[in-house]
């Protein structure tokens, strides 16, 4: 920790048990109890066996150099970059209730 995050703590309500946390440290906090949780699901090589298994049946990462020359090919003009976002600090949950294992499959299947 830096010399003067003690005279910063009070911006964030560090020491105080009644301040109440940001929009963005409420979401920092769900996402360790997310990351925390889906560590504890499955062990490393069950996430191996899964990454091959998804590599079989829909390939295997795109290089980021062939997507460049393949869109200079392509007689197409309309580039699409595609996200999915679960939540916003300014907006909160977006689209809470969707997949976004199958929301990216999606994307991928019309081209993003």
């Amino acid at each position: 920790m830096d010399e003067d995050a003690e005279d910063r703590g009070h911006l964030h309500g560090f020491g105080d048990a009644a301040a109440k946390p940001t929009r963005l440290q409420q979401i920092v906090i769900q996402r360790e109890k997310d990351v925390a949780e889906a560590k504890a699901q499955r062990s490393l090589g069950e996430l191996e066996a899964l990454a091959k298994a998804f590599s079989e049946e829909f390939g295997g990462p795109q290089p980021f150099g062939d997507c460049l020359e393949a869109a200079k090919a392509s007689p197409w003009s309309l580039a699409l970059a595609a996200e999915f976002k679960r939540a916003s600090p300014s907006k909160g949950d977006i689209n809470a209730d969707l997949n976004a294992a199958e929301q990216a499959l999606q994307y991928t299947k019309f081209g993003a």
